[in-house]
C-alpha cells in the first residue's frame, strides 16, 4: 500500500515537472516571438525614416539651388557652426563570395547559417539579387562570427531562430540598435529641416550655408 502511495507521489511530481517544462518552453517561444515581431516593426520604422530622409534631402538641395548666395569673409565664416547634411548612404556593389563556413562556431549558429543558405544560395534563387545579397551577408557574418547579423538576416527571411539565452540577448541587442538608429535619423539636420516650418526652416538653411562659407545675397 505504501509502495502504491510512493509511486503515486512520484507520478504527480513527474507530471508537475513535465507541465513546468512545457510552460517554460511555451513562455520562451512567446518571448522570442515577441522580440522578433518588435524587431520587424522597428526595421519597418527605420526603412520609413530612411525613405522620408531621402525625400527631405532632395527638397533641401532643391531649395538651396534656388537661392542666390555670396561668399562670406573668412573671419565671419569661421564663427558659424559646422552643419553636416548627410544623405542616405547606399551600399556598394560587391562580388558574392561562395565560401564554406568556418570549422569553429556554435552548432545552433551553424544550423542557422545553413537554413539561410538553403533559401538564398545563388544556384537556387535564379538570379534573385535580394536573396543573393542575403547569402553574401550571411557568409560574411558566419566567417566573422557576427551572429547578430545572422539573426537579422533570418528574421528578414522569416526563418525561425534557435531558442537559446544567447538568442534572447542578441535579439534585445538588435532591438536596442534599431531604436538607436531611428533616434539618430530623427535628430539629423535633414529630419529637423523637413519637419520644421517657416522661419525655423530658413534658420537651418542659413546655418548650413554659413558652415559652407556662404550666405544669402542681401
Amino acid at each position: 500500500m505504501r509502495e502504491a502511495g510512493v509511486n503515486s507521489s512520484a507520478f504527480f511530481v513527474l507530471r508537475a515537472s513535465v507541465s513546468i517544462f512545457i510552460f517554460m518552453k511555451k513562455s520562451s517561444k512567446r518571448r522570442s516571438k515577441s522580440l522578433s515581431l518588435k524587431i520587424q516593426h522597428l526595421q519597418l520604422e527605420l526603412e520609413e525614416r530612411e525613405e522620408v530622409l531621402k525625400q527631405y534631402e532632395a527638397e533641401f538641395f532643391q531649395t538651396l539651388s534656388k537661392l542666390e548666395v555670396d561668399d562670406i569673409a573668412t573671419k565671419e565664416a569661421s564663427k558659424g557652426p559646422t552643419v553636416v547634411v548627410a544623405g542616405v548612404v547606399e551600399g556598394a556593389d560587391e562580388v558574392i563570395v561562395d565560401a564554406p563556413p568556418p570549422v569553429e562556431g556554435p552548432d545552433e549558429m551553424k544550423q542557422l547559417w545553413r537554413s539561410i543558405a538553403v533559401v538564398t544560395h545563388p544556384d537556387k534563387t535564379q538570379g534573385d539579387e535580394e536573396k543573393a545579397e542575403f547569402y553574401k551577408r550571411a557568409n560574411e557574418a558566419w566567417r566573422s562570427g557576427n551572429y547578430s547579423e545572422l539573426y537579422k538576416i533570418a528574421l528578414a527571411l522569416d526563418i525561425e531562430v534557435p531558442e537559446t539565452e544567447v538568442t534572447y540577448v542578441t535579439l534585445e541587442e538588435i532591438t536596442t540598435d534599431l531604436e538607436k538608429k531611428i533616434s539618430e535619423k530623427e535628430k539629423s539636420v535633414l529630419w529637423e529641416w523637413g519637419r520644421a516650418e517657416g522661419a525655423m526652416k530658413q534658420r537651418i538653411l542659413d546655418a548650413y550655408l554659413a558652415s559652407k562659407g556662404k550666405k544669402r545675397k542681401a
